[in-house]
């Protein structure tokens, strides 16, 4: 299983994913910025953790910047609320907090297509049914 990882060390903050293919930093995404950014932070109201909420979201959902835009409020404000020291998120839990951020935006907000976000969720072997109380 795929996760993302965030480690603080003296040197400063390092995140990277991790899967059973190995682990590789994840990319600094200033590309998605018009002004410059500095490095990933988290636990923080800061622009490092602005420019980590963007990189997370290209590495789940692809490089599509509109994405970026519509998804990042959501997630800069998860990652704020990370504790300051290590975290790691799995790609399973952020694919499901993305999904249900893109079924709360306006229909002329959703970035994505039906077979965008959604590619990613495999749907339950069983029915779901609602529970009448």
């Amino acid at each position: 299983m795929k996760a993302i990882v965030g480690v603080r060390h003296a040197d400063g903050a390092f995140v990277f994913t991790r899967s059973a293919a190995g682990c590789r930093e994840l990319p600094s995404r200033q590309d998605l910025f018009d002004h410059p950014v500095p490095g990933f932070d988290w636990g923080t109201e800061s622009y490092g953790v602005a420019h980590l909420a963007a990189a997370i979201i290209a590495e789940i959902c692809g490089n599509d910047a509109r994405q970026v835009k519509h998804l990042l409020p959501t997630m800069h404000a998860f990652l704020m609320r990370l504790p300051k020291d290590d975290f790691e998120i799995s790609e399973s839990f952020l694919v499901a907090m993305l999904a249900a951020i893109q079924t709360q935006l306006s229909p002329s907000k959703r970035p994505l297509s039906r077979a965008g976000l959604w590619q990613w969720i495999t749907p339950p072997p069983f029915a779901i049914t609602p529970v009448r109380m």
